[in-house]
């Protein structure tokens, strides 16, 4: 089963998605740790933030729980069995996010997170709202918010990211 990484360090103000020892730059280099464990890498993701530009405004979570998927080694893993369309993601590049559709109807996302050679990704379990709160509200009319932020295939549905 995949290993789930909770709890918010006290440190997680200082990793924003713009600066900071855990940022993630949007178009930058892919930082050292996403290349490495899976599980380090679900770890360090706790407090970094994703933001999201659209032409209503921005959009910007703080993560704060994941979850680490090291494939073939993971039998809840998608790359558990191998390379398949679906999970085709997970054997290529680290850092790359993507998103994906779970039983027809919700949408999970991801993070490529492996050593060289080794296929793994973190799911993005759950996230709390830094700015754009109406816009989330209004991506989900009718849904409370706390199901929103803690349950991973209803948040990105939420930020509007069903596809990145």
């Amino acid at each position: 089963m995949g290993q789930a990484v909770g709890g918010l360090p006290d440190k997680r103000l200082n990793r924003r998605a713009e600066e900071g020892p855990g940022a993630v730059p949007a178009g930058g280099a892919i930082p050292d740790w996403l290349k490495g464990d899976t599980v380090q890498a679900a770890q360090r993701l706790l407090g970094c933030e994703l933001v999201r530009r659209t032409p209503e405004g921005v959009i910007r979570v703080r993560l704060t729980e994941t979850e680490a998927y090291k494939g073939a080694a993971d039998p809840a893993s998608h790359a558990y069995r191998g390379p398949t369309p679906r999970n085709g993601l997970m054997f290529g590049e680290a850092g790359r996010l993507y998103v994906y559709l779970i039983y027809g109807m919700h949408y999970c996302m991801n993070v490529v997170a492996h050593s060289p050679g080794e296929p793994g990704a973190v799911l993005l379990r759950a996230a709390e709202p830094v700015e754009g709160l109406e816009l989330l509200r209004a991506n989900r009319p009718g849904v409370k918010d706390h199901s929103s932020w803690t349950v991973p295939a209803r948040w990105p549905g939420r930020s509007g990211s069903t596809s990145v």
